[in-house]
């Protein structure tokens, strides 16, 4: 009776070391790939730009003019 247990416990090793590679092959294949090909947010297609006219540039405000100095009184 304790060979069939220690075959038991051989072929449960052997099958859960092959659950343990199988998982961590498929965690390394998705960490390689970015996970693209399984968790895309939207589906790709054309892209649509909308290009606004540009705002007319605003006048500039007119700089008063000084007052001219008198003239210096001639001597």
């Amino acid at each position: 009776m304790s060979e069939q247990n220690a075959s038991g416990r051989g072929m449960l090793a052997f099958v859960l070391g092959g659950v343990v590679i199988a998982i961590a092959g498929l965690v390394w294949y998705l960490v390689a790939t970015d996970g693209a090909r399984f968790w895309r947010s939207a589906p790709t297609g054309p892209s649509v730009t909308i290009e606004l006219p540009a705002a007319p540039a605003p006048e500039p405000t007119p700089v008063p003019a000084e007052p001219a100095a008198p003239a210096a009184p001639a001597d």
